[in-house]
C-alpha cells in the first residue's frame, strides 16, 4: 500500500472490464486490469446483432472491430412459437458479427492497454471500502482505489458479497457445442443465426469459420431430470433430439466434445453502485440470452459506469448524483430487459403451457406498468394514421434530472409526467425527454424517428415506436390530429 491509489481497478477482462477500462484510461486516469488467467472457454460463441454497432461506436471501437475480420450476421432463421419459420434480413452496411469471444475479448483488451489501461494476470480475491478508497486483495498482493469496477460478469466477485438477487423460481443451464459439416462451407444460409423453441427450452445458434456452427441449448434441469453427474454431452443430445430444425440439420454433422456447461439462471442486484464500487455488465444483472443483447448490454453498461466514475473523480461535488444516476439506469435496464424476455416467452407459452415458459412469461411486478397489448393496438391506429399531430400533456413539466453530457454526469432539466414511474428516463434505450420535446415538431412518424437519432443515440425502429405508443398510451403525449379537446388521463 506504498504505491499511490489508483484513480479505478476493474476485475474482469471481458467487454464490459475491458471497454470501462479503456474509456477511463482515455480521459486521463489511472487504471489496473484485472484478468484472471484461464477464465474463457475456448469454443465460446455469440451473435451481436447490429445493434451492436451504436455502443461500439460511441465508445470508440467500431472501426477497430470492423477491421478485425470477424463474420458479418446476415440475419435470423426463427422458429419461435410456431413451426412456421420466420426470416430476418440485415440489409448492408446494418450488419452484426458472429464472434468467438476468445477473439473478441481479446481484441478489446489489446486495444485497451493501447489506450494507456495496465494489465495484469490476477485474480480479484476481495475488496472493501475504507474512507475514500477501497482496497482490494489479488492474487499477487493488494492495491488501493479510489473506485473498482467488478466486471467480473457471473462471477461476481464482489456482486456476491450481498448484492446479488436470483430470479425467484426460474433456473436455467446452458450447454454448448462445435458442430462440423463440410456442407455448410458454401451454404446460402452460412451468415444467419438460427433459433428454435421446443416444449422444454430453446436452442440456437452461431456460425463460424466456413462449415462450424457453435449450438447452445437453453433449459431447467429440474424440468428435464438431468443428473450432473449423467454427463454433458448425453444431456445436450438429448435436448437437441427434442427439436425439428435443428435435428434435421446437425443429423449428419459431427459434433466436438466436450459439451460446455453453465448456470444462466437470471439475477439482477439490489445496488449497482456504492461506497466506490459498481457492478459492472453482466456482474450487476443478467437474463436469458434470447435477443443476443449480452455484449451489447456489457458495452453500454461499461460507458455508464465509465462516465459516472470519471464524474465523480473530476468533480468530487457531482459523486453521489453520478452514483445515483448510474444505479438508476442500471436497474431500468434490468427491467427493460425482463420485460423484453417476458414478451418472447409469452408467445411461446400461448403453444407450450409447459413450466419453463410459463415462469418466463411473467416480468416482474415493478416492470409491469404498461400493457403490451394496448401498446400494439396504439401502433396499429399510428401505422393506419396519414399523420400525426402530438402535443405534450398539460401536466408534463420540467424538472432538474441527471443526464449524461459528453462524458459527465449533469443536471439538466427535463421533461417528466405523473404518469410514468419516478425516476423513469429511458424505455428500452430511447430517451422519453428527448422523445417528447421533438415530437410536437413532427407531423410523420419517419421525420420524428430521424430527428430522434439526430438528437440523442441512435437506437432502432421497434424500441423508437414501443418508446413512443408508452407515451400516447399514458396520455403523456396526446395526438390532436383532427381531435378538438384532448384528454388528459388523471
Amino acid at each position: 500500500m506504498t504505491a499511490p491509489p489508483l484513480d479505478a481497478v476493474v476485475i474482469g477482462a471481458g467487454p464490459a472490464g475491458s471497454t470501462a477500462a479503456m474509456l477511463l484510461a482515455g480521459w486521463g486516469h489511472s487504471v489496473l486490469l484485472l484478468d484472471r488467467p484461464g477464465s474463457r472457454p475456448a469454443n465460446l460463441a455469440e451473435a451481436l446483432p447490429p445493434s451492436i454497432r451504436n455502443p461500439l461506436a460511441v465508445a470508440g471501437l467500431l472501426e477497430a472491430v470492423d477491421a478485425a475480420g470477424f463474420q458479418r450476421s446476415a440475419g435470423n432463421r426463427v422458429w419461435w412459437g410456431s413451426r412456421q419459420e420466420r426470416v430476418e434480413t440485415y440489409p448492408p452496411p446494418h450488419w452484426g458479427y458472429h464472434v468467438r469471444r476468445a477473439a473478441f475479448d481479446r481484441l478489446l483488451r489489446q486495444l485497451s492497454v493501447q489506450r494507456g489501461v495496465t494489465l495484469l494476470a490476477a485474480a480479484a480475491l476481495g475488496a472493501e471500502a475504507n474512507g475514500d478508497l477501497v482496497r482490494l486483495r489479488h492474487e499477487q498482493g493488494r492495491v488501493a482505489a479510489r473506485f473498482v469496477l467488478d466486471a467480473s460478469g457471473r462471477a461476481g466477485v464482489l456482486a456476491r458479497q450481498g448484492f446479488r438477487i436470483p430470479s425467484s423460481g426460474i433456473r436455467s443451464f446452458a450447454l454448448s457445442a462445435l458442430w462440423r459439416h463440410p456442407g455448410w462451407a458454401e451454404s446460402a444460409d452460412n451468415g444467419f443465426t438460427r433459433v428454435e423453441n421446443y416444449r422444454d427450452g430453446w436452442v440456437w445458434s452461431v456460425p463460424l469459420e466456413p462449415g462450424e456452427l457453435y449450438v447452445s441449448v437453453m433449459f431447467d434441469a429440474r424440468d428435464t431430470g438431468w443428473q450432473r453427474d449423467e454427463g454433458a454431452l448425453a444431456a445436450y443430445r438429448a435436448e437437441i433430439a427434442k427439436t425439428e430444425a435443428f435435428s434435421h440439420l446437425l443429423d449428419p454433422a459431427h459434433c466436438d466434445p466436450p459439451a460446455y456447461g453453465t448456470d444462466a439462471t437470471p439475477y439482477h442486484a439490489s445496488s449497482y453502485a456504492g461506497s466506490g464500487i459498481l457492478l459492472t455488465g453482466d456482474a450487476g444483472s443478467f437474463l436469458d440470452p434470447i435477443a443476443s443483447f449480452g455484449v451489447k448490454k456489457a458495452l453500454t453498461s461499461a460507458w455508464l459506469a465509465a462516465v459516472a466514475v470519471h464524474t465523480a473523480l473530476v468533480d468530487s461535488e457531482s459523486a453521489t448524483l453520478a452514483m445515483d444516476y448510474y444505479n438508476e439506469r442500471e436497474r431500468q435496464t434490468w427491467l427493460d430487459a425482463s420485460r423484453h424476455a417476458a414478451r418472447y416467452f409469452s408467445e411461446t407459452a400461448e403453444h407450450q403451457p409447459h413450466p419453463f415458459w410459463r415462469k418466463r412469461a411473467q416480468a416482474p411486478a415493478e416492470a409491469d406498468f404498461y400493457n403490451l397489448e394496448e401498446l400494439t393496438q396504439t401502433l396499429s391506429r399510428l401505422r393506419s394514421a396519414s399523420r400525426i399531430g402530438l402535443r405534450r400533456a398539460p401536466n408534463v413539466v420540467s424538472s432538474p434530472r441527471p443526464a449524461i453530457a459528453g462524458n459527465r454526469v449533469v443536471r439538466e432539466t427535463r421533461l417528466t409526467a405523473p404518469q410514468l414511474p419516478p425516476g423513469l428516463d429511458y424505455v428500452n434505450g430511447v430517451e422519453l425527454s428527448r422523445l417528447i420535446g421533438l415530437a410536437e415538431r413532427h407531423n410523420h412518424i419517419p421525420d420524428l424517428y430521424e430527428a430522434y437519432n439526430h438528437a440523442a443515440e441512435p437506437v432502432d425502429l421497434p424500441n423508437f415506436l414501443g418508446a413512443l405508443c408508452l407515451l400516447i398510451h399514458k396520455d403523456v403525449l396526446i395526438d390532436t390530429y383532427g381531435k378538438e379537446t384532448p384528454k388528459v388521463r388523471r
